[in-house]
Parts: C-alpha cells; sequence; structure tokens
C-alpha cells in the first residue's frame, strides 16, 4: 500500500497532477486489480 502511494507521488510529480487524485486513481485501480485476481483465482 506505502509503495503504491508512492508511485503514486511520484507519477504526480512527473505528470504536474494532483496527488490526491492520483493517489485515488491508483488506489482504485489496485482494488479493481485485486477484486479481478480474487475471482480469477476462485473461477480457476
Amino acid at each position: 500500500l506505502i509503495n503504491v502511494f508512492i508511485m503514486a507521488q511520484l507519477m504526480s510529480k512527473q505528470f504536474s497532477m494532483s496527488p490526491w487524485i492520483t493517489g485515488i486513481a491508483f488506489y482504485i485501480v489496485s482494488f479493481v486489480f485485486g477484486i479481478g485476481g480474487i475471482i480469477l483465482s476462485m473461477s480457476i
């Protein structure tokens, strides 16, 4: 979770975006991927 936040801050600096918007976007993406991974592992 900390790694994701650091990545989000680095990305926000690179694209000069708001770190909060980038952080929320990263959180949603990681959440979706987490759910997708659980569904995939259960379906296999």
